[in-house]
């Protein structure tokens, strides 16, 4: 741990807050806090104190600073919470808060919770931490190394624990695999578990879907959504967690055992009712007929046509083309919201298939494109800088969510383009 800057956490439930030290320039956790005005996922924070007792053993895979390790620690305090943090950088702020908040009954293990044990390769973010992930894909400005990983079981088997109540994963993107590696611990010791499902980091970064996790979820568990009290709303369908993710991009599952686990914890009855005016609230919102305010596509689908100009210009100046999109997918695709716009962009290969640092332009819809439309988009394409044979790769991108060839390499149309040489 070397600078670091201090912030007060407040839990809902809690007066007390929580001095927590983190990276100064750090743009997740720490930024969050300060932002929030002193908060941190309040729902989930809700949630673990529904589903935690003083008696409980609970882990905590991806720790990060340890946020809610601190708090898992309070609400426990004649249990246990095992944190789980690979980055040597931030594990020693999650030593030091656990310490700092009478985290005393909290083992911190600088290892990776993960399916294999062994050693991983892991990607550390140093301006965002908490985006650091177990794989090999390149980050820009991302730092690789091999880090020590264990699977849960191992780990469970291990070190004798004969109790588990609570399992929470925030894994980015390696949620199927942490959990792949708890089999054992899930089948004895049926804890309740919190996932973070996202779609774009479960594509890119883990090579998985939200189905594939949702199936593995659902083997032994009911899916909940946490409503703003931490209360669990049931996902009483595929099409429910279909439209769930659709509004919100990226969700915290509470995920309760069966053979009466649920009903003890969360109150069947209440948490069915929940989902139920849940589900009919979504369906309302996604009928169909107008395009919503804000949409994520989680599963993007689309076909990109060839666009009737020649792709033949200038060093470093802009040609308007005009590409034909069908979309696909089941979901509008809207240029117009606020924070998640959808456009169609480009990126630029050489010939040696190297993909170039640009920043590339946008082309809107407009008006937004329904499902199983097509819309002729124009798009001002900057060509490199340099004389050349290209590639031009037209593809999709959600701001602030994916770019779409990221998730899946074929979402995007590639086209051979020509740079030409300076005219005299």
């Amino acid at each position: 741990m070397s600078e670091s800057t201090e912030v007060q956490l407040t839990a809902p439930f809690d007066p007390v807050p929580f001095t927590l030290v983190g990276p100064p320039d750090d743009l997740g956790v720490i930024g969050q806090i300060r932002r929030s005005g002193g908060t941190y996922e309040p729902r989930v924070m809700s949630a673990l104190r529904r589903l935690l007792k003083p008696t409980s053993v609970a882990i905590d895979i991806g720790a990060n600073i340890g946020v809610f390790a601190v708090v898992m620690a309070r609400l426990c305090p004649r249990g246990t919470v095992y944190a789980f943090e690979p980055a040597v950088e931030t594990y020693g702020y999650l030593v030091a808060n656990l310490e700092a908040n009478g985290g005393g009954n909290a083992v911190a293990e600088q290892v990776a919770a993960y399916g294999t044990t062994g050693t991983v390769q892991f990607v550390f973010s140093p301006g965002y931490p908490p985006g650091s992930f177990v794989g090999e894909r390149p980050t820009p400005g991302g730092e690789t190394r091999t880090v020590e990983a264990v699977r849960i079981d191992d780990y469970v088997e291990r070190l004798g624990i004969d109790r588990v109540d609570l399992i929470m994963v925030d894994a980015e993107g390696a949620e199927v695999s942490v959990l792949q590696g708890a089999v054992a611990t899930l089948a004895r010791h049926r804890p309740a578990l919190l996932v973070e499902m996202n779609p774009a980091l479960l594509q890119r970064l883990g090579g998985t879907s939200y189905r594939e996790l949702a199936d593995l979820l659902r083997r032994h568990h009911d899916l909940y959504a946490i409503g703003d009290d931490g209360a669990p709303a049931r996902i009483v369908s595929q099409h429910h967690l279909d439209l769930l993710l659709r509004k919100e991009g990226v969700i915290d599952l509470c995920c309760l055992p069966r053979s009466g686990g649920g009903a003890r914890r969360g109150g069947a009855l209440g948490a069915r009712g929940r989902g139920a005016r849940q589900l009919a609230a979504l369906q309302a919102e996604f009928d169909g007929s107008t395009a919503p305010k804000d949409s994520f596509l989680v599963e993007p689908a689309f076909e990109i046509g060839l666009p009737p100009e020649t792709l033949r210009c200038e060093p470093g100046l802009d040609a308007w083309l005009t590409v034909p999109v069908h979309n696909a997918s089941p979901c509008w695709f809207s240029s117009d919201s606020l924070y998640y716009p959808v456009h169609l962009s480009y990126r630029w290969y050489d010939a040696d298939g190297n993909r170039l640092d640009v920043l590339a332009n946008r082309g809107r819809f407009d008006p937004p494109l329904a499902p199983g439309r097509s819309q002729d988009i124009a798009l001002p394409v900057r060509f490199p800088s340099e004389p050349g044979a290209y590639e031009l790769a037209l593809t999709m991108v959600q701001e602030n969510y994916a770019w779409f060839d990221d998730l899946d390499p074929t979402l995007q149309r590639r086209l051979p383009a020509t740079v030409l040489g300076h005219v005299p």
